[in-house]
């Protein structure tokens, strides 16, 4: 009951990213279909980004919700879910915000400098793909980060700043498992997104 409701709760903190990617996936579409240069599609995709980046904040306010449900659920304590999922966002929905931004603006950098390099740089194939790889490497550390600050927030009445700290370096100190959570976790669908 209560893991049903908080999702669809959070789910309703998705709509935003949700629309953001079909509208200009759709948009996307149609100007490859018409023939559109690439500088067009490039730019869709640019503004398609932008747009994405208050979504995904607005996903992780929903995500500090979602984390107070967990953490009373992994704690035993009694739990209703939507009042625990509303304190939540009562609680840290300004921390989560933050490092919403955070992601949201490693996701753009990912999706746009790795199409810019894909469009426009394909005369080395061995740069472009070393850049890109190197940018999706950032936003996999992003998003890896992004779940131990969550985590963290619940739990410890830190500064952003420290918070920020702690994350960074529980995700260098355990990365392959960090990397293998973020992508078995609603991450894979942000990185689909930059791929579709």
């Amino acid at each position: 009951g209560s893991l049903i409701s908080t999702s669809l709760l959070l789910s309703l903190f998705a709509l935003p990213l949700l629309c953001d990617y079909l509208v200009f996936s759709t948009f996307a579409g149609t100007a490859y279909a018409n023939g559109s240069s690439m500088s067009s599609i490039f730019a869709l995709c640019f503004y398609g980004a932008l747009v994405a980046i208050p979504c995904i904040g607005i996903l992780f306010v929903g995500y500090a919700g979602a984390y107070e449900v967990g953490q009373r659920l992994s704690f035993l304590d009694g739990v209703l879910s939507s009042v625990s999922f509303f304190y939540g966002l009562k609680k840290n929905w300004r921390s989560a915000l933050g490092i919403g931004f955070l992601v949201g603006l490693s996701f753009a950098f990912a999706l746009v400098g790795s199409l810019y390099l894909l469009f426009f740089y394909q005369a080395s194939p061995i740069l472009m793909g070393i850049g890109i790889g190197l940018l999706l490497f950032q936003f996999l550390l992003v998003g890896s980060l992004s779940r131990y600050f969550l985590a963290q927030e619940g739990l410890y009445q830190n500064s952003f700043g420290a918070t920020l700290k702690n994350a960074f370096l529980f995700t260098l100190m355990k990365m392959p498992c960090s990397f293998g959570l973020f992508l078995l976790s609603p991450g894979i669908i942000i990185f689909l997104f930059a791929f579709s």
